[in-house]
This record gives structure tokens, C-alpha cells and sequence, in this order.
């Protein structure tokens, strides 16, 4: 069974002005390699909080949670 690639589109690398640990970038490449999430908006996120220019725009910001998840609390 061939396995699939995931679409070079959610991939990305690194920020290069955060300090990470080796847990971080072994993290960083598992979940980049799987495809599964979009790296570019985790990147696009990690790099407003390291500029820190001012709020984080409303899409970003804490939410109430939907479905099974609201009991968790």
C-alpha cells in the first residue's frame, strides 16, 4: 500500500527567531511530515507572538469550545 504524501502547501519551516528544544523540532518535523495540520498558520501565529506588535488579531484569540469538549472544563 503506497503511502500518500501530504500536500507541500501545509508544510513550512521553522521560525528562525524563537528558541526551541529538541523536543520542539522533533515535534516540528513529525507533525509537519504527517500533513495533517497546517504548519503555515502555526508559524504565521508563533511569528505575531514573537513580533508582539499588538493584540493578536480576533481569529487567534481564546474561544468557547463546541461538542463533547465543554464538559472538559
Amino acid at each position: 500500500m503506497p503511502s500518500e504524501k501530504p500536500a507541500s502547501g501545509k508544510r513550512a519551516s521553522r521560525p528562525r527567531t524563537s528558541d526551541h528544544t529538541k523536543a520542539f523540532e522533533k515535534d516540528w518535523v513529525r507533525l509537519s511530515r504527517t500533513g495533517r495540520y497546517d504548519m503555515g498558520r502555526l508559524k504565521e501565529v508563533m511569528l505575531l507572538l514573537v513580533a508582539n506588535d499588538g493584540p493578536l488579531p480576533a481569529e487567534w484569540k481564546d474561544h468557547p469550545l463546541k461538542g463533547q469538549k465543554i464538559d472538559m472544563t
